[in-house]
């Protein structure tokens, strides 16, 4: 009980947080605070809804979906993050569209709260006890995380830690980024970069995970990781044929 307490209140202070970085960028381009309002508080919905349902997909089978939908028993567990980041992406792009402001802009500025909210989601993950790591040879690393996993005293890699920790750097690291790489805010390569940073955090991580999307595996990567490989190639697949077209574009001269 203690440990879903935990769960939920860093969970809520990620969307705070990521909330708070949002509004904080929108301000230092003069947009209207109500973008940031209305765009954090469609994504806590969406993004729990999304989060859900992706769960109920990918997790393996439910045995009960009406439980699983329709009950607080339910809600409280089975989320996935792909679902999670999807709700909230439809949340901002309903919000930009709402306040007339350009996706390609909100995307940019709102993307590295995407490693802040993650490095909170997964402390609360840890200190619940959930995302839990295959067994691990070093008991001394994981003496905390094998004292939550419920399943059983085995010391465990401690992966929401693997991922809150590099998440935190990626938050640093995106802000330190020369501006050729993350390009003009509106441009959409700082909201790309973002993405391919957090597929392919994912798909590090879950060579330690079990459990959860980390079980079904194809062609030996889990779940989580086709999600991951996929994301990322399309991103980068994006990114290119942006940085083509802004090659190609003809100089404006004075005459």
């Amino acid at each position: 009980m203690v440990g879903m307490s935990f769960y939920w209140l860093f969970y809520s202070l990620a969307w705070l947080a990521a909330g708070a970085y949002f509004l904080w960028q929108t301000k230092r381009r003069s947009l209207p605070a109500a973008l940031a309002v209305d765009a954090v508080l469609l994504s806590v919905p969406l993004s729990l809804v999304f989060a859900h349902l992706l769960s109920a997909l990918f997790d393996g089978p439910v045995s009960n979906l009406g439980e699983f939908f329709f009950t607080r028993r339910g809600w409280s567990g089975g989320y996935l993050s792909f679902g999670g980041l999807l709700g909230s992406t439809i949340a901002f792009l309903l919000a930009a569209w709402f306040h007339r402001v350009g996706f390609a802009l909100t995307a940019d500025l709102a993307a590295p709260a995407i490693f802040l909210a993650s490095f909170l989601c997964r402390i609360g993950c840890f200190l619940h006890g959930c995302c839990f790591g295959d067994t691990i040879a070093n008991p001394r690393v994981v003496q905390i995380s094998a004292a939550i996993v419920p399943q059983g005293t085995a010391p465990r890699h401690p992966t929401p830690l693997y991922e809150a920790a590099l998440s935190l750097a990626a938050f640093a690291i995106v802000h330190r980024l020369p501006r050729r790489f993350r390009g003009q805010a509106g441009s959409g390569f700082t909201a790309l970069n973002c993405l391919v940073g957090y597929f392919i955090i994912r798909f590090v991580v879950e060579f330690f995970r079990v459990g959860g999307s980390a079980t079904a595996s194809v062609g030996g990567l889990t779940t989580a990781q086709v999600i991951s490989a996929l994301g990322a190639a399309l991103c980068c697949v994006w990114i290119v044929r942006r940085l083509r077209c802004r090659r190609a574009a003809p100089a404006i001269t004075m005459g």
